[in-house]
């Protein structure tokens, strides 16, 4: 066909008519499918097809698809370009009966020479002139393609509405059908809540699965399906009380999916995560000490004790993980706090290597040298760094010296010439004690050293022993002996070694000992020992009247001159025992009493008590001796008791025994209560006076303390040394302050005791307690003490000296020895003259000098005499009492021939010798003859050297 308007109008018809078809085809087959498609879905969502159903209605979809598409591609086959056919369809739309376009289309197409050519040429014109005044949308029919819209647009708009309606069920089913064995879960109303604790899982470690479920309907039970594959592995979980569905995983060993399954619906697959990187399972730590200690080895876990042992100790580490290892790396600081430890750089990385045994452990080791802090990591095969990382202490101790000390005697000894001074020394070190070496010095010369015999119970502990025999050493009055010992450990560097302090003996006359005595031999022990003399008499009195009793009984019957029955020779034979005991503990006691009326005397009042001692001590021999006596007749009686002769022995030495009175007679029982009167009224005397003699000490130190504060009263500034001196001054008056407040509550509690006993001795003491609280000293010696701390030197010795002016004035009234003996609260103690009163009295003061408080001493500040602890050897007998323990323990080895501590060979330890004969070494003088009298020093010293170069 010739262009023209025709041919343009059949070809526009055309092709719209096929757009209008297709579109038609296209939305009534896609509005199906919707339909289909919704009606798939909600046939899924109610039966909850498997994947075989899945997969068929895909199929059948798929098909539909298919069909649609040929439908469409028929469509448009059939509306392909036709000049007639669109000629006829225009016709038949506009209603044309002429065939005008047809009969021009086919004149154009096929023109015939039987017909004329200007019909032909009309015919032609005719239609293009109807042609040229159509239009192709004229021609076109749009209805049915506007019905197949609407009904598209219907499915679409339902698919709207259930999408906004039902999104849960369209997002749960649809990918179903697009992946059927995707194993998507079914539609369901329930939530699904899952999660998986901790958040990070390690191989090997627990885990916990745990599923929050909500919706419509309740749920009873579900189960955790793990995924492997094709297979399915089902695990219950169990309901807590918070609801909850809980899945314990005692040892997560690999990443898999799960899903969690219920009756009402399952969830989607969720991955189980487990990350495989090597975490502990066990540490240890094993010890090797070094060989010179003998330890065994020694291995524990490795915990918050960390690694602790001797410094050079061998230290092997052994480190169990879950994955096989290639190594541990342990980094090893120093002793940094805990905030730097981020910032600091090992000083050293040991690499710790998997063993032969077991691939997933490792050992290394390293040497004890420091002490700080370490840090482990394990590193697996596949490189991974363990999370976790093990951290804890490192203490290196060091072996520390050996330390070594006198268990006897106490530091200063005072000993009598010719006595006997036994040693014992105790070492102690953390590892073992080599040797002890004691080293000896006499009046400034030497010192010799003597290796000692060790004995040990363990190899940390070692004792010896050395006895010092003055007698064999040729001591003589004013000797000095000086010791100390050192104490080595077996330590390689053999420089472990300490000593003892120095260690002295001063060796005194008979004479001298007696004035050192005292101040261990106090009334306190006095009136012990006759209160433990006493408690004797009063048992052995009680034994005697029950052994009278018996003797009556018996009496009457052997003067009625019948025979003993077989129980009364019973009773004869229970009487034997009895005087027995009796006899003995008479015995015992007469000799006692004899001991102690022998010792020197070293107070004026122990006179008449030693005398009444004495006494006492024959009344009982001869107790003893008559008692023995009945025994031994009655024994004699009781194997023949028809014999006439023994019956009048047995008779005469009863009658002997019971004549007998003494000591147990009532004049000795007055006398035995006149004398614990008297020892109490003296022994509160001397409590009044030993109270006062402490108040007149801390006066006179007062004085003392604030004249020395008078040093810095016109100062205004100080330099450091100086206000150390001063706080040390405040601190004196601090506990001068205290000692004055204690003597004045001791000083009350005497006197109260003492108010029926000695009133006009305690009425003095309360006066002087009353006087103290009404001068208030303790507020002018806190002041002083407050302004020396300060450093304000003016108030300090102000208030110090009007302490001290305070003080002062009760000097005139503080007791004394003799204002005790004058005040006539003693007057017939004892027996005693005023004048033996009064010394006994000042001797028990005198007593009191050396342990007690005395003048100032050297140094300025503190009390003098020796508060060091002392110990003195020599003839006095201990009381029996509760005394002084010191005391009992040196001072009861009588006589010369007291016996030391012995080796463990039973041989006695030699003992040095003063002589210069028995010494190998060359001494050299010290120039200080310690001992010796200052003006006899330098003949001394020429002496010895005389007797050095004769050697």
């Amino acid at each position: 066909m010739k262009e023209g308007h025709l041919s343009q109008l059949l070809e526009n018809t055309s092709q719209l008519t096929m757009l209008v078809e297709i579109g038609s085809a296209i939305c009534r087959a896609g509005g199906a499918l919707l339909a289909i498609a919704m009606v798939a879905l909600g046939v899924d969502a109610l039966f909850a097809l498997t994947p075989w159903g899945l997969i068929l209605v895909d199929l059948f979809f798929v098909c539909l698809i298919i069909s649609a598409g040929c439908f469409t591609l028929r469509q448009a086959w059939r509306n392909a370009f036709n000049a007639r056919r669109v000629a006829r369809q225009i016709e038949t739309h506009l209603g044309v009966a002429n065939s005008r376009l047809i009969n021009s289309v086919e004149f154009l197409e096929n023109p015939s020479n039987s017909s004329s050519r200007e019909l032909i040429d009309q015919s032609i014109r005719d239609g293009e002139d109807m042609a040229s005044s159509l239009s192709s949308f004229e021609v076109v029919k749009f209805r049915g393609f506007l019905k197949a819209c609407g009904l598209a647009l219907g499915a679409i708009l339902f698919v709207i509405v259930t999408f906004a309606s039902a999104p849960r069920l369209i997002a749960m089913v649809l990918p179903r059908y697009l992946d059927p064995t995707g194993d998507h879960p079914p539609f369901t109303l329930l939530d699904f809540e899952v999660t998986v604790s901790p958040e990070t899982v390690y191989h090997g470690r627990s885990a916990t699965i745990s599923a929050k479920l909500s919706g419509p309907e309740a749920v009873d039970q579900a189960s955790v399906v793990f995924v492997e594959g094709n297979s399915r592995k089902r695990l219950p979980m169990y309901r807590n009380s918070a609801g909850e569905f809980i899945l314990p995983i005692e040892q997560a060993d690999k990443t898999q999916e799960f899903y969690i399954d219920t009756p009402s619906g399952r969830s989607q697959r969720l991955t189980f995560s487990v990350l495989k990187v090597p975490y502990f399972e066990s540490v240890s730590v094993h010890y090797e000490f070094p060989r010179y200690t003998g330890w065994s080895s020694v291995s524990h876990a490795l915990d918050t004790r960390g690694i602790r042992g001797l410094e050079g100790t061998k230290v092997t580490l052994s480190a169990t993980g879950n994955l096989p290892l290639n190594s541990a790396q342990m980094e090893l600081f120093g002793p940094e706090s805990e905030d730097e430890k981020e910032d600091r750089i090992p000083y050293d990385t040991v690499t710790l290597h998997p063993t032969e045994k077991d691939v997933a452990t490792v050992s290394g080791s390293f040497q004890l040298q420091s002490s700080g802090w370490y840090r482990l990591t394990l590193v697996g095969v596949n490189g991974a760094r363990s999370e976790e990382q093990l951290e804890g202490k490192i203490i290196s101790a060091p072996d520390r010296m050996p330390r070594i000390s006198f268990l006897e005697p106490d530091p200063n000894v005072i000993a009598v010439e010719g006595w006997k001074i036994p040693v014992l020394l105790q070492a102690t070190d953390d590892v073992e004690i080599d040797r002890i070496i004691f080293l000896c010095g006499v009046n400034g010369w030497g010192p010799d050293s003597t290796l000692l015999p060790l004995h040990k119970d363990q190899t940390t502990i070692a004792r010896a022993d050395y006895e010092f025999d003055l007698k064999s050493l040729g001591a003589r009055a004013g000797d000095i002996i000086t010791y100390y010992a050192s104490a080595y450990d077996n330590h390689p560097s053999g420089e472990h070694v300490s000593e003892t302090s120095r260690y002295v003996i001063q060796v005194i006359s008979e004479e001298e000992y007696r004035e050192y005595a005292r101040q261990q031999y106090q009334m306190e022990q006095l009136i012990q020992e006759f209160e433990d003399f006493r408690t004797r008499m009063d048992d052995l009195k009680e034994q005697r009247e029950e052994i009278l009793k018996e003797l009556n009984e018996l009496q009457k019957k052997l003067e009625s001159g019948e025979e003993m029955s077989g129980e009364e020779l019973n009773r004869l034979e229970q009487l034997q025992k009895k005087l027995e005991q009796f006899a003995k503990q008479a015995e015992e006691l007469s000799k006692k009493m004899q001991e102690r009326s022998d010792d020197p005397q070293l107070y004026d009042l122990e006179q008449p008590y030693r005398e009444m001692l004495k006494t006492l001590s024959q009344q009982l021999a001869q107790q003893s001796e008559s008692a023995n006596e009945l025994k031994k007749t009655s024994a004699s009686y009781g194997k023949q008791p028809g014999n006439t002769e023994k019956r009048n022995a047995f008779q005469q030495a009863a009658e002997n025994f019971m004549k007998k009175k003494d000591p147990f007679g009532k004049k000795t029982e007055e006398t035995l209560d006149e004398t614990e009167q008297d020892l109490e009224k003296l022994r509160l005397a001397d409590s009044l006076i030993a109270q006062a003699e402490r108040l007149r000490a801390a006066i006179l130190y007062q004085r003392d303390l604030a004249d020395r504060l008078g040093e810095f009263r016109d100062r205004k500034s100080f330099n450091p040394d100086e206000m150390k001196k001063m706080q040390r001054m405040a601190k004196e008056q601090e506990l001068l302050q205290q000692e004055i407040e204690e003597v004045k509550t001791a000083l009350k509690e005497a006197a109260k005791e003492a108010a029926e006993s000695l009133p006009k001795m305690s009425g003095n003491a309360k006066q002087i307690c009353d006087a103290l609280e009404k001068m208030q000293v303790d507020q002018d010696q806190d002041a002083a003490a407050r302004s020396a701390r300060k450093g304000n030197g003016q108030q300090a010795y102000d208030s110090a000296d009007e302490a001290a002016k305070k003080l002062e004035s009760l000097l005139s009234d503080c007791c004394s020895p003799k204002s005790g003996s004058e005040s006539g609260d003693l007057d017939g103690c004892l027996k005693l003259p005023k004048q033996n009163l009064k010394n006994s009295l000042e001797q028990l003061a005198q007593g009191r000098k050396i342990p007690g408080i005395g003048q100032k001493g050297k140094s300025g500040s503190g009390y003098a005499g020796s508060r060091a602890q002392r110990a003195i050897y020599g003839p006095y007998q201990a009381s029996q009492g509760k005394s002084d323990a010191r005391r009992a323990g040196w001072m009861g080895k009588r006589g010369l021939g007291g016996r030391g501590l012995r080796g463990s060979n039973n041989d006695p330890v030699s003992a040095e010798t003063l002589t210069p004969n028995d010494h190998h070494k060359t001494r050299g003088a010290s120039g200080n003859m310690r001992g010796v009298p200052v003006e006899y020093r330098d003949q001394a010293e020429a002496y010895f050297k005389r007797l050095e170069e004769g050697n």
